[in-house]
């Protein structure tokens, strides 16, 4: 694994000195703020809030062509709370994304902070919230799953119509004796057959030394001429 994230950090440092000819940058974003007003009956609370249909955000992500068919790719993500200009995730920067990667005939390997496979099965079924009612907005879904920060994944390229994920964070505990606490772990397959789509994945990560989260999702859709259908378990 070492080898592995030298050999990305030296390719990605190449990439940032490769012809200009061979690169493609974009940058992206969306913005979503609306105003609130409302009672219930013993108080009312009139605001603006951000994030109505979609967090709002600002994004940059490229590739670099190394040739023979392979890529160094990298996105870098910031959340933004729209009404106060303020970072979501916690403040972080590049909280939404910050991932360095390769790609090729072999599929693509990426690390850095990045959406578990668990997570994507939440987006390609639900559009990537979940469902969330009233207070409970971890109902379904826990959002702590949502991203892997230290993270390195591989993505394999789709054989008849399978393809998969694997996921391993590392937790960068340095207390004596807690170094496995903060791991995680996580891996989904999915089957896409024209308008039919299935997806299983799995996320456990280490919270104490003697306590493991673990979460289980399966999603399935099916696209019909108008509308599509999709389903959560």
């Amino acid at each position: 694994m070492k080898k592995l994230l030298i050999a990305l950090a030296v390719l990605g440092a190449y990439a940032g000195a490769a012809q200009a000819q061979s690169s493609n940058v974009t940058i992206y974003g969306l913005l979503d703020g609306y105003l609130e007003a409302g009672s219930n009956g013993t108080g009312s609370v009139n605001r603006i809030i951000s994030g109505g249909t979609a967090p709002s955000r600002l994004g940059f992500k490229g590739t670099e062509s190394l040739g023979n068919g392979m890529n160094v790719i990298w996105n870098l993500e910031n959340g933004m709370n729209i009404d106060d200009g303020t970072a979501t995730q916690g403040g972080i920067l590049f909280g939404r994304l910050a991932i360095l990667g390769l790609t090729g005939d072999f599929g693509a390997v990426t690390i850095g902070r990045q959406y578990t496979p668990y997570f994507m099965t939440h987006a390609l079924y639900t559009m990537g919230y979940g469902m969330s009612w009233g207070n409970s907005a971890n109902y379904f879904f826990d959002g702590a799953f949502a991203r892997a920060t230290n993270s390195i994944q591989y993505a394999s390229p789709k054989m008849g119509g399978f393809s998969a994920k694997v996921m391993y964070a590392l937790g960068e505990n340095s207390n004596a004796g807690m170094h496995s606490v903060g791991n995680a772990i996580g891996g989904s397959l999915q089957y896409d057959a024209g308008p039919l789509s299935l997806n299983a994945s799995h996320h456990r990560r280490k919270t104490t030394l003697s306590n493991t989260e673990k979460l289980s999702a399966l999603g399935a859709s099916y696209g019909l001429s108008v509308a599509k259908i999709g389903v959560m378990y």
